[in-house]
């Protein structure tokens, strides 16, 4: 075992005057060498041993990977007339990795590739949306608890769905608040709709301005600046930003 090479390094080459021995009893000679690589593989072929044989003795070398074209048996006995290929790497190369562990790297870099590709989407959509021509102006601005702009995005639903998944007429009422396209007087007057402009209130135009801070038809507590303070709107104000039912009961 003393001659066995260390790991990491190169297989020794074999002479042509010793090729047709092994030192495991069998021929040994080159597979069809590339010129080109750096990588020597031969073949060798290995006689039946009993049961007391070493496990360490079955392997031809420590610095590459043993496949056997025959299965073991029970008792780890190599089959009689074994063909073994041991691939080595010159110049103190890596030793090849297991296939499941290439497969385990590129997944791992699929996943890198796609949380990139993630973030670049977000980054570009943010800065998209800060553009008012982009945005639009009817667009209700609130901050995020770090102060940054609340802004619409596909993950985990966004922040209006995780925070409305509990009811999906609250969550229908936030998003006309939010962007404006709600049945209110100041879009019917836009969109030139026939019906009525003014408020229950007696104000002569029912904008969202007047519905969340000075309508005394409603209760708001302070100007909303987060989402929070728009679920605690819709919440006292159970018939904000909402269709009024038919009296028929049609709608």
């Amino acid at each position: 075992m003393s001659d066995l090479p260390l790991r990491g390094s190169a297989p020794p080459a074999i002479p042509p005057s010793v090729a047709g021995s092994s030192s495991l009893g069998g021929d040994a000679s080159p597979i069809s060498p590339d010129p080109t690589s750096t990588r020597a593989t031969y073949s060798t072929v290995v006689p039946a041993r009993s049961h007391h044989t070493s496990p360490c003795c079955r392997s031809c070398s420590t610095t590459g990977s043993a496949h056997s074209s025959e299965y073991e048996s029970d008792s780890g006995m190599a089959q009689p007339h074994q063909e073994m290929e041991v691939e080595g790497t010159q110049e103190g190369e890596g030793v090849s990795r297991d296939p499941s562990v290439n497969l385990l790297l590129g997944i791992d870099h699929l996943n890198t590739l796609r949380s990139r590709a993630a973030h670049s989407v977000l980054d570009l959509w943010s800065s998209t949306f800060q553009d008012p021509t982009y945005r639009g102006s009817e667009f209700l601005e609130l901050q995020q608890p770090d102060g940054r702009p609340l802004q619409p995005s596909y993950l985990n639903g966004g922040p209006w769905l995780s925070t409305f998944r509990h009811s999906i007429t609250e969550f229908a009422r936030v998003c006309r608040c939010i962007t404006g396209h709600a049945p209110i007087g100041v879009y019917y007057r836009r969109f030139k709709i026939n019906e009525p402009h003014g408020c229950t209130c007696g104000a002569a135009l029912q904008s969202r301005q007047h519905i969340l801070f000075r309508c005394r038809d409603r209760y708001s507590v302070h100007y909303p600046r987060f989402l929070g303070d728009i679920a605690a709107f819709m919440k006292y104000n159970p018939t904000a930003f909402g269709f009024n039912r038919d009296p028929s009961g049609v709608g």
